[in-house]
C-alpha cells in the first residue's frame, strides 16, 4: 500500500522539492558533501560567513553564528548566560538544551512574581527570559503583547526559540524577530534549521558581543559546521522558498476551513500542525493508507501525542482524502 505522509516538521516540503534539490546538487558540486574541519580553520568555505550575514539580516540582528544543530546552539547559549551571570528564567516547556537548571515558570504572567529584578533601574542587572514562540507538541504560543510590556526594560534580554516560527510566521515569514526589532526589545533568536527549511544545523542571532563571545567557546570552535551545500541552496533558492510558503498557506486554509465542526483536532491559525485530542486515530488512519505522527516527546515517559502535519507538497486531493476520515 502507498501511504500519504502527514508527519515530520519539513513544513515547506523542501526536502522533496526537485528545484531545491537541484540547488543542493549544485552546492555539493561547489563545496563537496561535508566540511569536517573547525570554523577556526584557515581554509573555511566562504559560504558559512555569507550564510551568517544572510541570517543576521533576515532576523534584524547585528550578527549570527551557525551551529551543527539547534540543540548545540541551545547548549552554547545556556553556557553563555551562566558564564555572564544572567538571572535566567525559562518557560517550563522550553527545549531541554536550554533548561540547565534555570528558574522555571509556567505562564508568562508569573514573571511579575518570579522576576522582580525586571522592575529594577539598576543598569548592571542582567535578566534573561527564555521562551518558545510556538510549542509544536502543545501548540502553546506566546502572546506578543505580553513581551511588548517589557520594551522599555533595558536590563532584560529575551531569548526566543523560534524553530517552528521561522519560515512560516512573521514579517516576510522570518518569525518573531521583525516585531521585536520594531519595538526596540533586546533579543536573541535561536532556531533549528531542520524545520521549515529542511536544513541540517542551527542558528543563533543577536548582539555582536554575544555572538563573538560564543565563538570563543571551544565547544563551538571544536565542532564541525553543517554541510556547506545546504546554505548555498537556501541563499540561492529564496524564490523557491517563497513559492513553497504560499503553497503551505493555501493548504492550511483549505484543510482547516473544510473540517467538520465536531472534529477532535486542536490547531492555531496559519500553522500546519493539528493535534488530535479525541480517540486515537493513528492505527485507523494507517489502515487507510495515511501516516500521522504518534510519539512521546521529549522522553519516552511523556504523554503520547498524535498530530497531523501538513506540508507544502500535499495536494488538495491528499487533504480531502485525510479529511474524509476525521
Amino acid at each position: 500500500m502507498k501511504y500519504i505522509d502527514f508527519t515530520g516538521t519539513a513544513y515547506l516540503g523542501l526536502s522533496h522539492n526537485l528545484d531545491f534539490i537541484d540547488l543542493i546538487h549544485k552546492g555539493i558540486e561547489k563545496y563537496g558533501i561535508n566540511f569536517g574541519g573547525s570554523r577556526l580553520n584557515n581554509a573555511v568555505p566562504d559560504i558559512y560567513r555569507i550564510a551568517e550575514s544572510f541570517f543576521a539580516e533576515k532576523l534584524y540582528c547585528r550578527d549570527s553564528l551557525l551551529t551543527s544543530s539547534g540543540t548545540l546552539g541551545g547548549i552554547l547559549l545556556s553556557r553563555f548566560l551562566k558564564k555572564n551571570d544572567f538571572n535566567v528564567f525559562i518557560s517550563s516547556d522550553l527545549h531541554p538544551a536550554l533548561r540547565d537548571n534555570f528558574i522555571s515558570f509556567n505562564e508568562f504572567n508569573e514573571l511579575s512574581e518570579v522576576l522582580p529584578a525586571i522592575n529594577s533601574t539598576e543598569q548592571n542587572m542582567r535578566n534573561a527570559v527564555l521562551l518558545n514562540t510556538i510549542n509544536p507538541v502543545t501548540l502553546k504560543t506566546i502572546d506578543v503583547n505580553d513581551i511588548l510590556k517589557f520594551k522599555n526594560k533595558k536590563n532584560t534580554l529575551f531569548v526566543l526559540d523560534d524553530s517552528h516560527g521561522i519560515g512560516i510566521n512573521g514579517d516576510e515569514n522570518w518569525g518573531i524577530s521583525g516585531l521585536l526589532h520594531k519595538n526596540g526589545l533586546k533579543y536573541i533568536i535561536l532556531s533549528s534549521l531542520a524545520k521549515a527549511f529542511s536544513l541540517q544545523g542551527g542558528i543563533i542571532a543577536g548582539d555582536k558581543f554575544i555572538i563573538d563571545s560564543i565563538k570563543k567557546e571551544s565547544s563551538w570552535g571544536g565542532a564541525s559546521p553543517p554541510p556547506a551545500f545546504y546554505f548555498y541552496a537556501l541563499i540561492n533558492g529564496e524564490s523557491i522558498v517563497a513559492q513553497q510558503i504560499e503553497k503551505l498557506k493555501q493548504n492550511i486554509i483549505y484543510f482547516s476551513e473544510k473540517l467538520r465542526p465536531d472534529n477532535s483536532l486542536v490547531y492555531i491559525p496559519d500553522f500546519p500542525i493539528f493535534i488530535n485530542k479525541g480517540k486515537s486515530l493513528y492505527e485507523f488512519l494507517y489502515s487507510k493508507g495515511i501516516i500521522i505522527s504518534a510519539f512521546r516527546y521529549p522522553t519516552k515517559n511523556d504523554p503520547l501525542t498524535e498530530r497531523i502535519v501538513i506540508n507544502a507538497n500535499h495536494s488538495f486531493e491528499d487533504l480531502d482524502f485525510l479529511r474524509s476520515f476525521i
